[in-house]
């Protein structure tokens, strides 16, 4: 199965990353301490975070599903949903409403524990 990791799923995996996952551009700019940036650094170099940046199809259908349902999501939310289901993969988060939307666009999801 395919995963996508949002920022909370970087932030809260205090040991080596595990599974390998996509992640947008966004995920990463959003990095800002040395100590999890090397890390992400080091999973991008082996191949367990692969980058990519969603479809703009799917972004388009992520955000009709905010405005419908009036969730609080932000720009980097909106992207890894939609790279979620641009690739039919889970998407791991511990973001209440990016879990929410997840739900209402039928992508599955993994709530990362902190």
């Amino acid at each position: 199965m395919v995963n996508v990791f949002d920022t909370s799923a970087i932030l809260n995996n205090f040991g080596p990353i595990e599974i390998s996952a996509y992640i947008t551009n966004s995920v990463i700019s959003e990095i800002k301490d040395f100590e999890f940036r090397t890390k992400l650094n080091n999973a991008i170099s082996i191949g367990k975070l692969k980058i990519q940046d969603p479809s703009e199809a799917s972004i388009e259908k992520v955000k009709e599903i905010k405005t419908k349902n009036k969730l609080k999501l932000s720009e980097t939310d909106i992207e890894v949903i939609a790279l979620a289901l641009d690739k039919k993969a889970i998407l791991h988060s511990d973001d209440y409403n990016l879990l929410h939307a997840c739900r209402l666009l039928d992508i599955k999801t993994e709530k990362i524990i902190r």
